[in-house]
C-alpha cells in the first residue's frame, strides 16, 4: 500500500496524524486546570484594581476553554478526515482495478457478456 501512495497523499496523511498529536496534547484534564490555576495566579500578582482582575481573569479563562473545545473539535475533525480519505482510496482502487479488468477483456469476450447477460434476461 506504501508504494500506492502518492507524495501528496503522504503528505497529507502525515499532516493529519501530526494534527491529531498536537491536538491530543492540548486535551489533557490536567494541563486545563494547571492553566486555569496559572492565570488566576498571574493575573492575581499584579496590582490592579480588583474589577479589572476580575475581567482578565474570566477573558483568559474563556480564551483557555475555548482552545480546549477547538483542540477537541479539530482532533475530531482530522480522525473524520483520515477515515474519509480512507474510503476514497479504497474506492478508487477499485474503479482502478475494474477498469483493468475491463480493458483486459477482448472485444471478442466483452460481446460474449453481452450475450450472456441478453439470455439471462431473456429467460
Amino acid at each position: 500500500m506504501l508504494n500506492e501512495l502518492s507524495y501528496t497523499k503522504l503528505k497529507l496523511l502525515f499532516i493529519n496524524v501530526f494534527a491529531i498529536l498536537h491536538s491530543a496534547t492540548y486535551l489533557n484534564v490536567y494541563r486545563l486546570y494547571a492553566d486555569l490555576k496559572n492565570v488566576k495566579a498571574g493575573v492575581d500578582g499584579s496590582n490592579e484594581e480588583i474589577w479589572i482582575r476580575e475581567i482578565f481573569t474570566f477573558l483568559i479563562s474563556g480564551l483557555i476553554v475555548v482552545r480546549f473545545f477547538l483542540c477537541f473539535v479539530g482532533l475530531a475533525s482530522n480522525i473524520v478526515a483520515i477515515n474519509i480519505y480512507s474510503d476514497q482510496h479504497n474506492h478508487l482502487a477499485t474503479l482502478v482495478t475494474f477498469n483493468e479488468e475491463s480493458h483486459s477483456l477482448g472485444p471478442d469476450s466483452v460481446d460474449e457478456v453481452e450475450l450472456a447477460n441478453q439470455n439471462f434476461y431473456v429467460s
